[in-house]
């Protein structure tokens, strides 16, 4: 997975329900925060209003979701444009932010993902709403993880088919 995509993973991952308390959490609770978030995983040092952040990042996981387009649509015509870019008589579009603006990059990410056909690679696990990445050969993962042992820590998927087998059984 590029480095960029997991950096968005991160960002959108700033709110989570925890695995141990099943409990939301929100790391970008200040401008502080946000700002070093921003220059961690994106070296960028000036960002909109953190209620943009927010809305933002809470109208992608929304469009993660749903696969509803309509709120980003209107922040894809706002903070990104396109040039043609031309290697050997193959012409693309290639995305840019209009200025240095965080969400700007964010949204470069996201088309990206949509010209690379990866969009519908982009979940968020059913269970704690956490947003990943399904690299799977067929692209039909549904949870985070099935085990805690994984990197998140998470392993959600195993809970839920415990849960579903307890259901039946009982």
């Amino acid at each position: 997975m590029e480095l960029n995509v997991q950096r968005f993973l991160d960002f959108l991952n700033t709110w989570y329900i925890s695995n141990t308390l099943r409990q939301e959490t929100e790391l970008l609770t200040s401008d502080s925060e946000l700002a070093a978030f921003m220059k961690k995983h994106f070296h960028i040092e000036k960002a909109e209003p953190l209620e943009e952040v927010i809305k933002f990042r809470n109208d992608t996981r929304e469009l993660i979701q749903s696969r509803t387009f309509t709120k980003l649509n209107q922040v894809f015509s706002e903070k990104i444009t396109f040039e043609i870019k031309d290697e050997n008589h193959k012409y693309t579009l290639e995305p840019r932010a209009v200025s240095e603006s965080f969400i700007g990059n964010l949204t470069v990410i996201l088309v990206k993902l949509a010209q690379d056909q990866q969009l519908h690679r982009l979940k968020m696990c059913p269970d704690c709403q956490y947003v990943f990445f399904d690299s799977s050969r067929s692209g039909t993962k549904k949870w985070c993880s099935m085990t805690k042992q994984s990197k998140s820590g998470r392993a959600c998927g195993t809970i839920s088919k415990v849960r579903t087998y307890r259901e039946k059984t009982n």
